[in-house]
């Protein structure tokens, strides 16, 4: 497998922290003073989040995030992997879990999801495009704030009102990934691409295979 190539969107903003709203048992990172009067409290100032690693981990995302959340952020990481391996199996599987995401914000129309995501599976054309569209609507309440929490320190920060969008926002950060095995996990370094050592060995064999197989159906295909 070739190495990952940089993705500048990724590469620029990975380093700003994360914003959600702090509920009860959460750390508290202080104060969001960039709300604006209409979106707070008039005489309190709600306070954030920062989303760590630990938030990011298979059982804590389980314990803390909603199934329907956590099923959304699996099925567009298995899109964003289809699009860079050319993967129609995966993709295929991708758009019969996110069909009702899809329709929702009226990116297809077809009635059945099964007939969906055989039609669009079956053209990779199609991959990046509903992935784009799919995450730009989940980052639609997504804002980029100047975060002042104390007279030392502040920083940009990218506020998101929902974990759904924290979630999804991270994934495009790559500061989690997806396995082919379909586990989530945290990169350790930027061409980390499975979540285990056994992983990386199989799924390169099973790619490589697949394409001497694909090698040989076109060599027998030009010889008929």
């Amino acid at each position: 497998m070739q190495g990952k190539k940089s993705d500048p969107f990724q590469k620029r903003f990975t380093n700003y922290p994360v914003l959600v709203p702090a509920d009860p048992g959460d750390i508290d990172d202080g104060p969001a003073g960039f709300l604006l009067p209409s979106q707070a409290e008039p005489l309190e100032t709600p306070h954030v989040h920062i989303v760590r690693k630990q938030d990011l981990k298979g059982d804590w995302l389980e314990l803390n995030v909603s199934r329907q959340d956590c099923d959304y952020v699996i099925a567009a990481s298995d899109l964003r992997a289809a699009c860079r391996d050319n993967d129609r199996n995966k993709a295929r599987k991708a758009y019969a879990r996110l069909a009702p995401a899809l329709k929702e914000i009226g990116v297809i129309t077809q009635t059945g999801e099964q007939e969906m995501a055989d039609f669009y599976s079956a053209t990779p054309v199609w991959f990046p495009i509903h992935y784009q569209r799919l995450m730009t609507h989940a980052f639609a309440d997504v804002r980029l704030v100047l975060w002042w929490p104390s007279p030392s320190y502040s920083t940009l920060a990218f506020y998101c009102p929902s974990w759904r969008a924290a979630l999804m926002l991270s994934s495009v950060l790559e500061r989690f990934r997806m396995c082919p095995c379909g586990k989530l996990f945290i990169p350790r370094t930027a061409g980390k691409l499975f979540c285990c050592p056994e992983h990386g060995s199989y799924y390169r064999l099973k790619e490589w295979r697949e394409r001497k197989k694909a090698e040989s159906k076109k060599i027998r295909r030009r010889s008929s």
